[in-house]
């Protein structure tokens, strides 16, 4: 439910956001990208404790969540599986719509015509 515990489980603040990438420009060595991100952002004033935080994290969260919206994409609104286009993180989001609303409509069509049958 929006706003229950589940919503609350799945929240990241702007500190915790900011460490992330603070890490991950380390990680990746821009040094002088990360220091100055953390000088901006205060990471060293916020009460996160770096050891707890997997190196990797924002990689592998960017990974989960764009593993999350393929799956969404391939389950049409009844909860029937569709075929999705591949995940494009360069196509807009209105691209994304249109084809997945054509999509929903190719398998009403399919199921309509099986109905049929």
């Amino acid at each position: 439910a929006p706003g229950g515990a589940a919503g609350l489980l799945m929240s990241i603040t702007s500190d915790e956001l900011n460490f992330l990438v603070y890490r991950y420009l380390h990680e990746s060595g821009f040094r002088h990208s990360a220091f100055t991100f953390g000088c901006e952002s205060l990471v060293n004033k916020s009460n996160i404790n770096g050891a707890k935080i997997a190196p990797g994290e924002l990689v592998n969260l960017v990974q989960r969540g764009i593993m999350y919206t393929e799956l969404e994409r391939s389950v049409a609104d009844d909860g029937t599986d569709c075929e999705a286009a591949p995940y494009s993180l360069t196509a807009s989001a209105r691209e994304s719509k249109q084809q997945q609303q054509k999509q929903a409509q190719r398998a009403a069509q399919q199921q309509q015509q099986q109905q049929q049958q």
